[in-house]
């Protein structure tokens, strides 16, 4: 819907830790583009849907990271899960 978000699939990585570190600004790197963004955190309460498109979008690639869940599975079974994959709205 025109928004862009930044997720880790892998949980808690370098990536986040440095994103947190700098205040939200990264530098986002697309082949040879570089274009400078802010990074602003989803809170976890907020972040289920946006993983659950993720997750639909990308299953085949990065499933094995969700434990199990799926696109499909329940707002509770995604509640236990969401709070390991940190979620970034990009600007």
């Amino acid at each position: 819907e025109g928004t862009e978000y930044l997720v880790s699939p892998r949980g808690e990585t370098q990536w986040v830790r440095n994103v947190r570190h700098s205040g939200g600004r990264l530098v986002l790197i697309l082949g040879r583009r570089r274009r400078p963004c802010t990074a602003t955190e989803v809170p976890v309460a907020d972040s289920v849907p946006i993983l659950r498109a993720y997750l639909r979008r990308w299953k085949f690639e990065v499933g094995m990271f969700f434990d199990g869940v799926t696109p499909d599975s329940t707002d509770e079974e995604w509640a236990a899960v969401a709070g390991r994959h940190p979620v970034f709205v990009l600007s």
